[in-house]
């Protein structure tokens, strides 16, 4: 399963979404593809694995790292976990042929903590 096993290039820390994304997509395989691919599949259930190595291995609780400063001037966002969840949302719509929803997943995160923080 893609939880367990997906290659994360870590020589190379992306600078935008793109890049998150292509570097990703780089390291999946087969196997890894057709899991995206199930009926029942969900972004969300890598939250945890790949989002948590993501969130390490490119530094995302740190606010000065290039791909937070990015995702900030693009989307408003600098949670780490929000910024998986739109690379690994991202990822998973690329795979699958449908339009990426970047922004709207952006504006329900800022939402959210706007809410949270009331």
């Amino acid at each position: 399963r893609i939880r367990s096993h997906m290659i994360i290039n870590q020589d190379k820390v992306p600078a935008n979404l793109d890049d998150a994304v292509t570097t990703l997509r780089e390291g999946l395989s087969p196997a890894d593809i057709k899991e995206f691919k199930r009926p029942d599949f969900l972004p969300s259930q890598l939250h945890f694995t790949v989002g948590m190595a993501l969130r390490n291995e490119w530094s995302l609780w740190e606010n000065d790292t290039i791909l937070v400063k990015w995702f900030k001037a693009n989307y408003g966002i600098e949670v780490a976990d929000d910024i998986t969840g739109i690379v690994l949302d991202c990822l998973y719509r690329d795979v699958t042929g449908q339009p990426r929803q970047a922004e709207a997943l952006a504006k329900r995160y800022i939402a959210h903590w706007k809410k949270k923080n009331k």
